[in-house]
């Protein structure tokens, strides 16, 4: 479905050894030494971002997905890139506005027409060459990551300096793919989870009531360091429950890649050949009554943990899936979790935020679940 923007050689959709190697090669970089190092330059991003949102005033109202996508894709550049390449909010948000564009012409195709009927190009509604434009603009984005390292000549140990590196040998099609697979895979996913998160903070007082709480009880009024994430029990839980709620990739598809049967032999059994496309719907899976109590209910107390520290059971271990499952599961899902955490907590610290009323709140029902529309916020400074 991404093909046509992140190409079929990047992490998301490259397949087989291919991708088995990447994954090799990229794994160390998820690890919790390099987390927390990551977590320092986290730190200071959100705390810049929040005081460009309040420089002066003591209140300012906000497109909150927009003001969030903006901040996690400027936490990607500088984390998994270490660019000195500062790229304007401007720019980040024409990043962002090509994806976004992009994908809902890709989503059109697949809804009124297969991708594989590549005669029908010419078709005004097919807009290959608005499609073109807008993958000519990201991978011209992707070479100012690059070409901003090859210039600096640094030996920063993060994503670009494995990608670049002449002993793992990624050829610049590679290169380029990954960087956009990363960047736009990364941004959207995190974005649309803090986003939803948000909404749920500020419709249900007595959740956000809990989370403030805990984050003034641990924090103390400091900045987040990576120990203290862990003791954040309650705002983890909380975002567990809303990737249970609102998956931010509502639809999974895999490949099958050995003829499988399902079901009993004494009875009618589902034949799926090889080479068959597999979609999961994971929204059908999380709302389950099989597997989950209640599932329409918002109930953060389902993940908390026992007093010896140990994580609820899941009633089937592929039953929540909002970072896939098997060898193809997110590479970056720790990452994301921490990223997620980090930044609420110091939401949470540094200000009040209330939802403007009168809004229509939606899911978007295509590429990710992010809200249709963008949620107005009003945001003010809190009290010390």
């Amino acid at each position: 479905m991404l093909e046509p923007i992140l190409g079929l050689e990047g992490i998301t959709l490259s397949g087989g050894m291919q991708h088995k190697n990447s994954r090799k090669c990229f794994n160390p970089l998820f690890n919790s030494i390099k987390l927390k190092e990551m977590l320092e330059r986290m730190n200071d991003i959100t705390e810049e971002r929040i005081d460009k949102w309040l420089p002066t005033e003591s209140k300012k109202r906000i497109p909150m997905h927009k003001e969030l996508s903006v901040l996690v894709l400027e936490i990607l550049l500088k984390t998994l890139f270490d660019t000195d390449y500062r790229a304007s909010d401007l720019e980040m948000e024409k990043v962002i506005d090509n994806f976004e564009s992009a994908t809902k012409i890709i989503f059109d195709r697949l809804f009124y027409m297969s991708n594989e009927m590549v005669w029908l190009d010419s078709w005004p509604i097919c807009q290959k060459s608005t499609l073109n434009k807008y993958k000519k603009d990201l991978l011209a984005f992707a070479n100012k990551i690059i070409y901003d390292r090859q210039t600096k000549q640094t030996d920063a140990d993060d994503l670009l300096n494995l990608l670049l590196s002449s002993k793992n040998g990624f050829t610049e099609k590679q290169i380029r793919e990954h960087i956009l697979s990363f960047l736009i895979a990364g941004h959207d996913t995190v974005a649309t989870l803090l986003s939803w998160t948000m909404f749920i903070l500020m419709t249900k007082p007595t959740v956000y009531e809990a989370c403030r709480n805990e984050v003034d009880t641990v924090l103390i009024g400091e900045k987040p360091a990576y120990d203290q994430l862990n003791k954040l029990k309650i705002l983890n839980a909380v975002i567990q429950e809303t990737l249970r709620m609102y998956p931010p990739i509502p639809i999974i598809s895999r490949e099958c890649i050995q003829e499988h049967f399902i079901g009993p032999n004494n009875r009618k059994q589902i034949h799926i050949p090889r080479g068959a496309t597999v979609t999961c719907d994971i929204r059908t899976v999380h709302y389950s009554s099989k597997y989950w109590p209640n599932p329409e209910e918002f109930d953060y107390t389902r993940w908390m943990k026992d007093e010896n520290g140990n994580p609820p059971k899941l009633a089937h271990p592929c039953c929540f899936l909002p970072f896939g499952a098997g060898n193809r599961n997110c590479i970056g899902q720790t990452y994301a979790i921490q990223e997620a955490i980090m930044i609420l907590a110091i939401m949470i610290r540094r200000l009040n935020f209330e939802i403007v009323p009168g809004q229509e709140i939606a899911r978007d029902n295509k590429m990710t679940a992010k809200p249709q529309y963008d949620i107005l916020v009003d945001i003010s400074k809190r009290s010390n």
